[in-house]
């Protein structure tokens, strides 16, 4: 038996209000190049829109290379994204 929510895609649903309506709410993700790698860290410098942040690569299996896209939320990357996807998702957003 499944309690509480289910995971859908990006998506979670679970109950809504109260009144047991139920709705969908989505986490937003970010993608990102990798510049650099931090040798023997799961840490990589990460630029997202002309911005260079510290990104935690744990979650996805190395090794990483620099100009690779990835998708990132709350400091971590949570897939590989292709150029075409990340280009799409970027121009969605309003940046390059």
């Amino acid at each position: 038996m499944r309690m509480g929510r289910e995971w859908l895609g990006r998506e979670w649903l679970g109950s809504g209000s109260a009144k047991g309506a139920r709705r969908a709410a989505m986490c937003l993700g970010i993608p990102g190049r990798i510049v650099s790698v931090t040798p023997g860290l799961d840490l990589g410098q990460v630029e997202v829109a002309g911005v260079v942040r510290e990104i935690n690569l744990a979650l996805l299996d190395g090794p990483f290379v620099p100009g690779e896209y990835i998708l990132i939320h709350s400091g971590f990357a949570l897939e590989r994204m292709s150029p075409e996807r990340a280009a799409d998702a970027l121009a969605f957003f309003g940046g390059d």
